[in-house]
């Protein structure tokens, strides 16, 4: 298919800058369908990530109701999990920690933020007591304002567990170099390199509806609301990255910005659930998010109705309001 070379390399310029590049764009002009980035009150707790350049120590900060800008990462625990916050440990969490003391998924997450110009972010193992029940009870009942108040969603597609990361070397796709002359006649020669922004003939790779069935993060129950209540969302894949956002799904294999009309049309009437306009019935579209939900797993039973209460309020309030 004819598309945009996708570099390998997860953690590239050229990578980041795309990143940056679908952040921007939304800020700028999706300001009518889109939350704004303006500060909103932050989670009860959040990690310091530093600065874009990322020699700072990492520390968790209580935020005693300030407001900010932040990132939070939906991931897959997957079994046991390492460097949790508990009661007894708070204060060493507020002292500081080094970024290769967390799970590849975090390194990933924190590498990223910064990367986004994001001080602060939110991760649930660090930022909840895992000790404490009622910390736990009192957290999970702001989980949709956690979600729907943060700047972006950084979601660990394809990682099962915390310690898989998501930025690893990506297979290349670019196949064929196009040349387009004069006469309108397009020649192709065959290239393991593709310069940066060239239209190239490359592998089909997955499309956004497919990577968001397949992936193992749409498997957990939790990510259901967290994918959905998030203003934008970069979904981190095995082969590309997906940007997702009230205005647009943009894979990154799309080639060029002119294609970011063209699938925000493609996909006017296909954006989150949540959102689906009122052609659908409310009762209609909540038996689409209640029948995805079911399909997903829980580590704890007990755990059915939180993992999907914040969900159920905000749409109940949606729905009200149209």
């Amino acid at each position: 298919v004819l598309g945009r070379h996708v570099d390998p390399d997860p953690k590239s310029s050229q990578t980041l800058c795309k990143l940056n590049e679908w952040f921007h764009n939304c800020v700028t002009n999706h300001a009518s369908t889109c939350q704004s980035v303006s500060a909103k009150q932050l989670p009860t707790r959040v990690i310091n990530v530093g600065s874009r350049e990322g020699h700072s120590k990492l520390f968790l900060y209580e935020t005693k109701g300030e407001s900010g800008q932040y990132a939070v990462l939906s991931h897959c625990w997957g079994g046991v999990r390492h460097f949790v916050t508990t009661t007894t440990n708070l204060d060493q969490r507020k002292r500081g920690f080094t970024l290769n003391e967390l799970p590849q998924n975090f390194q990933d997450a924190v590498f990223i933020a910064r990367n986004l110009g994001l001080q602060y972010l939110w991760i649930d193992s660090i930022c909840i007591f895992q000790d404490d029940t009622n910390d736990w009870q009192n957290e999970a009942a702001k989980m949709a304002e956690v979600y729907k108040n943060s700047t972006i969603c950084i979601a660990a597609a394809d990682a099962a567990t915390s310690h898989d990361g998501f930025l690893h070397h990506r297979p290349s796709s670019a196949l064929c170099k196009l040349r387009i002359d004069k006469k309108r006649t397009i020649w192709a020669r065959g290239t393991d390199e593709t310069e940066h922004n060239q239209p190239c003939l490359r592998t089909v790779l997955d499309d956004f509806k497919k990577m968001t069935k397949e992936c193992a993060l749409t498997r957990r129950g939790w990510t259901l609301q967290e994918e959905k209540l998030a203003p934008r969302v970069i979904w981190f894949g095995k082969h590309q990255n997906y940007w997702q956002c009230h205005s647009a799904r943009i894979p990154e294999g799309t080639f060029g910005e002119l294609h970011i009309d063209e699938w925000e049309k493609i996909y006017k009437y296909e954006q989150t659930l949540i959102h689906e306009p009122a052609t659908l019935s409310a009762s209609y579209r909540w038996l689409l998010i209640v029948e995805d939900y079911t399909t997903r797993k829980l580590t704890k039973p007990e755990d059915k109705f939180p993992a999907i209460a914040g969900l159920a309020r905000e749409f109940s309030t949606i729905a009200d309001d149209k």
